[in-house]
């Protein structure tokens, strides 16, 4: 009854909101970041922690200036993850326009193929890869907790002919697709803070020594699909462009641990590039000083 009532209560803003013309858009998510940020403070401390550690050399009031940026980036990214299914195709592809969509096409005539981004820029708008010469694909995500919002942001990013799949289900669904011989690129974000239980794997990120998530390389040696790495370059407000990089198409043939590092590596050189655009609010760094398990890859 509470998630019924939440979402009755705040989807008919949302979505008032996702429908407005370009620059009220923005303008309403320039508000929504002095209110939560500016006045209530939400996650300041954590944020400004995150930067000086990932950008020592920062003076605070640079790191100042870079925090009210991210905060303005966090409200656009999250508006317009509900604003993607009110643009047309052809607005879609002009406000994230994706240089080489061919890179994937032609992966995809003898391999599946793992799409890896980073919470950097927009990371919603992948599904729209869709829209380009038939590209068939899923994208890996988690559920809301909130079983109403969870629908309906199922729907938005299934919008464009994108399936979903969650991470519990994704090896099964990609090996089923393998062994089929049915070749489909599989979308997700994997620099989040895997869980300290089940981690594998540790590097440094940003300098700094991380659990990271072994998964989309063992995944991808395990069924031979290729690795790409999808970097987004905010050109304007919500206007972005995507370049594809190959990581590998030969993922058995490399040692343990190789596959992760150029991912973090490309990660990183994205932030430096645009640091305003990574998702600061993120406790990505909480595991840093504890001891990893010493027959864990590094």
């Amino acid at each position: 009854m509470i998630q019924r009532i939440i979402f009755l209560l705040t989807y008919p803003l949302i979505w008032g909101i996702s429908v407005l013309p370009h620059r009220l858009f923005y303008t309403v998510s320039d508000l929504l970041s002095r209110f939560v940020f500016g006045w209530m403070g939400y996650r300041t401390k954590l944020v400004d922690n995150n930067i000086a550690l990932c950008f020592p050399e920062m003076q605070p009031e640079q790191r100042k200036v870079l925090a009210k940026r991210a905060y303005r980036h966090f409200f656009d990214i999250l508006l317009e993850m509900f604003r993607a299914n009110k643009l047309s195709a052809s607005q879609i592809k002009k406000q994230f326009h994706i240089e080489n969509p061919e890179l994937l096409s032609e992966l995809l005539i003898k391999q599946n193929v793992i799409v890896l981004g980073a919470h950097h820029a927009n990371w919603e708008w992948m599904s729209s890869i869709t829209l380009y010469h038939n590209i068939k694909g899923m994208a890996v995500y988690q559920r809301v907790n909130n079983r109403f919002y969870d629908r309906a942001i199922y729907k938005i990013r299934s919008h464009w002919g994108m399936g979903l799949v969650t991470q519990k289900d994704f090896f099964r669904t990609i090996s089923a697709h393998a062994q089929r011989g049915e070749h489909h690129f599989f979308g997700m974000v994997a620099d989040q803070s895997p869980l300290l239980s089940k981690t594998k794997m540790w590097q440094k990120f940003m300098g700094i020594e991380v659990p990271v998530f072994a998964g989309p390389e063992s995944i991808a040696a395990a069924v031979d699909a290729a690795l790409v790495f999808m970097e987004v370059f905010q050109t304007q407000r919500g206007y972005y462009r995507v370049t594809l990089q190959l990581i590998t198409d030969t993922p058995k043939s490399m040692d343990a641990g190789v596959i992760t590092r150029k991912y973090l590596d490309l990660v990183e050189a994205q932030i430096h590039r645009q640091p305003h655009c990574y998702m600061w609010t993120h406790n990505r760094w909480k595991h840093q000083g504890k001891q990893p398990s010493p027959d864990l890859v590094h």
